[in-house]
């Protein structure tokens, strides 16, 4: 087919992979020559579509935009549009940059150990032994805590007194997280290790034991001091010393 110059513009489309373009009267909207060779491997991606005029003279293009309604009537030979190619394949994956710099150390977190508390117990003589503990046994100590995790530590050292049962008692004592009930509801520790010697004796019985306790607000805690005769009757002994022994904790998370 031979083309004709009309007063009707008509329209080709060519492929720009396969169209080679001089940079000759090629202007873009900015009024700068370019090729297309050069619009592809400059800093900016090519336009996807340009529209110019073909002179017919060197398969040059002149009046050339990127935008169509832009172009302007061709003056000289007839209008071209020149599509884009498809895109290439992605390229290859670059190498492994460096490895950063490590970051700087972390502040020190606290310490497991936050706090310790230690209160002695009372020394008390004639604590009772038989019967109920909720109406017979004693407050030997106290202690007011913040709410938090705690490992509690009780201890006591106690000795025969002159009403220890001669069938020995067993001296007894007990941490609470509230007054005593019949109930036993805030128990949370008891400690007891076998049968004191009888009137008459020196030989004392030492008792300990550790728990670890959770409290979920400000609480008082109580020591209670009790036991039983072992010929199930009713006596008493003495509580020479003893402490409750606090340390707030963080547990691991």
């Amino acid at each position: 087919m031979r083309l004709t110059k009309k007063a009707t513009a008509i329209t080709a489309t060519i492929a720009v992979g396969a169209l080679a373009l001089s940079a000759a009267g090629w202007q873009m909207e900015n009024g700068a020559a370019a090729s297309l060779a050069a619009s592809t491997a400059g800093k900016t991606a090519a336009p996807s579509s340009i529209y110019g005029c073909d002179t017919g003279s060197g398969r040059a293009l002149t009046g050339v935009y990127t935008v169509p309604t832009n172009f302007q009537p061709c003056k000289n030979g007839f209008p071209v549009t020149v599509a884009s190619g498809l895109a290439g394949k992605t390229g290859a994956t670059g190498p492994k940059g460096e490895e950063g710099a490590t970051g700087a150390t972390g502040a020190t977190g606290p310490s497991g150990v936050t706090a310790t508390s230690v209160t002695a117990l009372t020394a008390t003589s004639e604590v009772p032994t038989g019967g109920s503990f909720n109406s017979k046994a004693i407050v030997v100590g106290t202690v007011d805590l913040k709410a938090g995790t705690y490992l509690v530590t009780l201890a006591a050292q106690s000795e025969p007194s002159s009403d220890t049962s001669a069938a020995g008692v067993e001296p007894q004592f007990f941490l609470y997280d509230q007054v005593k009930n019949a109930a036993f509801e805030g128990d949370l520790l008891n400690i007891g290790s076998g049968t004191l010697a009888p009137a008459g004796t020196s030989h004392d019985l030492y008792d300990s034991g550790t728990a670890l306790i959770t409290l979920t607000s400000d609480t008082t805690l109580y020591v209670y001091g009790f036991g039983y005769d072992n010929d199930t009757g009713a006596s008493d002994y003495n509580l020479i010393a003893g402490s409750l022994t606090a340390v707030r904790i963080t547990p691991a998370s």
